[in-house]
């Protein structure tokens, strides 16, 4: 199951940028790193990915790191890939069950 980390970070510089790109992508199980500048964020998709550690990498070398947010990432399929807001809603009725 793949997870993504979203960690608020200090970037002041192209250096911070790029420093905290090469920490997110060499830490284990990491398969994509996204940085939002306009919001400060680093955002890391990846299996097995230990959050904390990764905060903590990130806070030694910029200075300031806090994650926001820690969640599945969940595929879709088709039409309903342009709907990032939907929804999977199962519905069961007493009989099937």
């Amino acid at each position: 199951m793949q997870q993504k980390i979203v960690i608020k970070v200090q970037l002041t510089s192209e250096n911070c940028r790029t420093k905290a790109l090469k920490i997110a992508a060499e830490a284990k199980g990491v398969s994509n790193v996204c940085i939002d500048v306009e919001k400060a964020e680093v955002e890391v998709i990846g299996v097995g990915v230990d959050a904390v550690s990764l905060a903590k990498s990130l806070e030694k070398q910029l200075g300031f790191a806090s994650i926001v947010s820690v969640g599945e990432v969940k595929k879709t399929r088709g039409a309903r890939a342009s709907h990032s807001n939907s929804m999977d809603i199962k519905l069961y009725s007493l009989s099937t069950l």
